[in-house]
């Protein structure tokens, strides 16, 4: 484990902290080999079982994630890797990578074998830079990567609970036996800063004697929090239903541990965009668009000639509602609720357009200018009644829209 969680760099063969080739751990038991359903009821083989003409080492498990993706974890020397090992080729440049990893790193510091919270892991065999190798340490919350500039330039570069290490998680939960040291305190921390609402502050207190202050009941809604007041409600209601499986006895660490894994990773990223935990941290997010080009300025002005501008408030709403390339699903929702109440008001308003232009058409003795003026709004009314119901039905089924739907939206329709 290293001595710093800070980058340091070194000179190849120099320097205090010397590197050993992580030892076997001791043979898993042969109950935990023989299993056929493991932690989170997902299936947790002996590779041999699966390919018998494939010759493995004793303790290798195959593991099936939560998303149906496979993983391996050999439980002796706690090496994680997302190849297909059943296959000669593969497993052949995974041990390479092995010696590779393991010869490069003799000399570099801080490191000792790969303890038992601890898991290295390799990925990405074929890339043609070289695998991605990197040890995930659950008692401090690391992610370690050894950086190589060149052969004489190597150095440790570590994060503390960064997105890599939620997104590491993530992708390899099933092995876990353990829960990684605080991240549920992490968890609730990070959402009660954004929770907001009764429902939510009472299943906070499911953890806590005291609740932590929620800033979003006092309509604190500028912050870069990236979930809505339902989603964090849902979010602490699905941590309450796994926590109190865990306190059973349950096994469902790793469901508990992807769970946690995938909110903190959203939270992170949020927080790298607002400089969290630095001098320049933003507390409040970007509220301000960028200033139009010049396109769009003769745009409006073309079309100012015929809506009388109204078309501006449209667009600076959208603006409003994606700053900067960052879509906040609140405001989207909000947004679009506020649309759909404007288009149907308009149709309600076309609609009466419609009969009164009708019966003002029934009306006789009138000129052929206010027949032609009569016929003209009918037109233009029927017009606007279509064209409202069109943007109605096309956007009712957005007002719950995820993250990534409104993502979508914007880019197909409103960029």
């Amino acid at each position: 484990m290293p001595e710093s969680t800070t980058s340091q760099p070194v000179v190849s063969g120099g320097g205090p902290y010397t590197w050993t080739s992580p030892p076997p751990a001791e043979d898993p038991p042969s109950e935990y080999v023989s299993l056929t359903r493991s932690w989170g009821g997902v299936p947790a083989l002996n590779c041999r079982t699966m390919n018998s003409a494939t010759s493995l080492p004793h303790g290798w498990m195959c593991f099936a994630h939560l998303d149906g993706t496979v993983y391996y974890y050999d439980t002796r020397r706690r090496i994680v890797t997302p190849e297909d090992i059943n296959e000669p080729a593969i497993y052949t440049k995974y041990t390479a990578a092995i010696e590779r990893f393991t010869a490069e790193t003799n000399n570099i510091p801080g490191f000792q074998a790969v303890s038992a919270w601890q898991t290295l892991v390799v990925k990405g065999l074929d890339d043609p830079t070289g695998p991605t190798t990197y040890i995930m340490d659950y008692e401090n919350g690391l992610y370690i990567e050894i950086v190589f500039k060149d052969p004489s330039n190597k150095h440790i570069h570590t994060e503390y609970k960064t997105e890599k290490f939620w997104n590491a998680i993530n992708a390899f939960p099933m092995h876990l036996i353990r829960v990684p040291k605080d991240i549920d305190v992490d968890f609730l921390g990070a959402l009660s800063f954004g929770a907001s609402g009764k429902s939510t502050i009472t299943m906070l207190r499911f953890r806590f004697d005291k609740c932590y202050p929620a800033e979003r009941i006092m309509e604190w809604n500028e912050t870069s929090f990236p979930f809505t007041d339902e989603q964090t409600r849902r979010l602490v209601q699905v941590y309450r239903d796994l926590k109190g499986d865990l306190d059973k006895g349950t096994d469902v660490i790793p469901a508990f541990c992807w769970h946690i894994s995938r909110v903190m990773s959203r939270i992170e990223i949020a927080r790298k965009k607002s400089q969290f935990g630095t001098y320049d941290f933003q507390l409040y997010r970007n509220v301000v668009p960028d200033p139009v080009g010049w396109e769009i300025k003769i745009a409006d002005a073309c079309l100012f000639l015929v809506l009388f501008g109204a078309h501006r408030t449209y667009r600076m709403r959208l603006q409003g509602a994606r700053v900067k390339g960052e879509v906040y699903l609140a405001d989207f929702r909000e947004l679009l609720n506020n649309f759909l109440a404007e288009w149907s008001d308009s149709n309600l308003l076309a609609t009466v357009f419609v009969g009164a232009n009708i019966a003002f058409l029934a009306v006789p003795d009138i000129t052929n200018t206010q027949r032609t003026a009569s016929l003209a709004s009918t037109v233009f009314s029927l017009l606007s009644v279509a064209s409202g119901v069109h943007h109605v039905w096309q956007h009712r089924t957005k007002l719950d829209a995820s993250y990534d739907e409104a993502v979508r939206a914007f880019i197909s329709t409103y960029t």
